[in-house]
């Protein structure tokens, strides 16, 4: 597989710096200070509801990652959909150290931009969530695509998608000095690009060679790159040039 996002990726979701508020859970010298400081500066009664309202979001939010399976998630998410416009979701999110932490963050960074049952479907769906990616990358967009990668693992193991996405979201980040990127890996994206042309169909390299090309217009700043990574798609790995066969392709796999 290649990777975009995880906890251990390259590329990942970056926690937010400069949080005003502290864990929800009071446990340590650090919080405890800065309750102290709080009441001084506030008052003791806004703190303590502040507290107070600060406990039942976490328990909420325990109750979510708590749920059996993806349509449970989904119901609570619906019957919650606070968790979805609370900043302090995400903040208790960083806080944890489950590995499905960043899919849950993706998930309610998804909501924020569309209906939760179309979130949904791009974690359960993997058809649905290639529409979605290279919808993104078409509009230009490498937020949406790395929580679309996030909230759907198994794009990692699609052998035209994963290495495409990768190709097009390190084009759409700048990030080949990506300091966070370990010391012996550097992502290629021309590399990437040729190895999605020797897993994909045709019409998947023509409807993806056609999104660089309209995303090019857009990106002044990468077209000659994005314009080269396209005639590597039109190129047949054995060899023969293989023309568009249609620029609108967007269905499943062949998107």
């Amino acid at each position: 597989t290649v990777p975009i996002l995880s906890t251990e990726d390259p590329i990942r979701i970056r926690s937010p710096e400069g949080t005003r508020h502290p864990p929800p859970e009071v446990n340590g010298l650090n919080e405890l200070a800065w309750v102290l400081a709080e009441i001084e500066s506030r008052g003791l009664d806004p703190v303590l509801e502040e507290l107070g309202d600060g406990h039942r979001h976490l328990r909420l939010v325990q109750e979510w990652l708590a749920t059996k399976n993806w349509t449970e998630s989904q119901d609570f998410l619906t019957a919650n959909p606070g968790l979805i416009s609370d900043p302090r979701t995400t903040e208790v999110l960083w806080a944890g150290s489950d590995p499905a932490i960043v899919q849950h963050i993706a998930i309610v960074r998804l909501c924020q931009r569309m209906h939760i049952d179309e979130a949904y479907d791009l974690v359960t769906d993997v058809t649905m969530a290639v529409d979605a990616a290279m919808t993104a990358v078409e509009s230009g967009d490498p937020s949406t695509l790395a929580y679309v990668w996030a909230a759907a693992p198994a794009l990692a193991r699609e052998p035209f998608a994963a290495p495409y996405l990768t190709a097009v979201h390190w084009m759409l980040t700048d990030t080949g000095d990506n300091p966070s990127a370990p010391a012996d890996e550097t992502i290629d994206p021309v590399h990437l690009i040729k190895a999605a042309a020797e897993n994909g169909t045709a019409t998947q390299r023509a409807a993806g060679a056609a999104r660089l090309r309209r995303l090019a217009h857009n990106q002044p700043e990468h077209t000659e790159t994005l314009t080269h990574l396209a005639n590597i798609l039109t190129t047949d790995p054995h060899g023969t040039t293989t023309e568009a066969t249609t620029t609108n392709t967007t269905a499943g796999h062949d998107a």
